[in-house]
């Protein structure tokens, strides 16, 4: 990575930016994170949204952060401009620092940085997997630096020619995909899992709730199973970075008719439009 890092109230070169080897991020995962969209100028695209997120997920594991609210918008446009022309996702990271065990000064660790924009397809083959997960997640709305669940399993399907994962509790609930929340559309009516099933309250999940009946579209929160799924008209993912994408298929079966839908794309457009104004 070239560019800088903003790390722990510094501009550093991203080649030299370093953390402690006892940083509890390190020893125990014990850290939190958001990623975001950015605009090529750098400015930050639901901001608000993800902050809230953050904060209240330090605040749950006892992390006093020491990033101020009003200054994170800046830094992200200041590590645009020293990083230069590109397509850039943003990623906000704080752990506990040291481990104060060890007899370590122990103040959190601060990272804001920008990553390359993945080249994301333009609709999902997904295969699902079972997690013991669901409900008893322990903590569903801290979006944790622990993300070895998730990364096996879109490793897993990718090795399996699918571009992602799609969890599914041993009750054969739909719950979510590693990295972003999922939707179904039925004549009309949209729905995606509740939160009591141990998903994690997206961003963009909430954004479209709030924006449904404004849109034209009746909905909520309603359980469903795959096969529910791929009955349904469409499927869709929400998702900081992505928007929202269609789910063309599910374990090699067609969602509805196999194709990309109107409603997804109608959803997309207005979603960016809506993270835009409120930039």
């Amino acid at each position: 990575m070239s560019g800088a890092v903003y790390l722990n109230g510094r501009y550093v070169d991203a080649a030299e930016a370093r953390v402690s080897v006892f940083d509890s991020a390190f020893l125990y995962g014990l850290a939190v994170f958001e990623t975001l969209a950015l605009e090529e100028d750098g400015g930050p695209l639901g901001l608000e949204e993800h902050l809230a997120r953050l904060w209240e997920g330090c605040r749950r594991i006892r992390i006093a952060p020491r990033l101020k609210h009003a200054d994170v918008g800046a830094i992200f446009r200041e590590l645009a401009r020293r990083g230069g022309p590109g397509r850039y996702r943003g990623r906000i990271t704080i752990s506990r620092g040291a481990d104060a065990s060890l007899g370590l000064a122990s103040e959190p660790t601060e990272v804001v940085a920008l990553l390359p924009m993945p080249p994301w397809p333009s609709q999902y083959r997904v295969k699902t997997i079972e997690t013991e997960r669901g409900p008893l997640r322990v903590y569903p709305v801290i979006k944790s630096a622990n993300r070895i669940e998730g990364i096996l399993a879109t490793e897993e399907a990718q090795a399996e020619g699918y571009d992602d994962a799609l969890f599914v509790d041993a009750h054969g609930h739909v719950l979510e995909g590693p990295t972003w929340n999922v939707f179904i559309a039925r004549a009309g009516w949209i729905e995606t899992p509740p939160l009591s099933l141990g998903v994690l309250p997206g961003t963009v999940r909430g954004v479209l709730l709030a924006h449904l009946g404004e849109w034209g579209y009746g909905g909520g929160e309603a359980a469903f199973g795959r096969e529910e799924l791929l009955a349904a008209d469409e499927a869709f993912l929400s998702s900081s970075t992505r928007g929202v994408l269609p789910i063309v298929a599910v374990d090699d079966r067609p969602v509805g008719s196999g194709r990309p839908g109107p409603i997804a794309a109608d959803l997309g457009r207005r979603y960016w439009t809506v993270v835009r104004k409120s930039k």
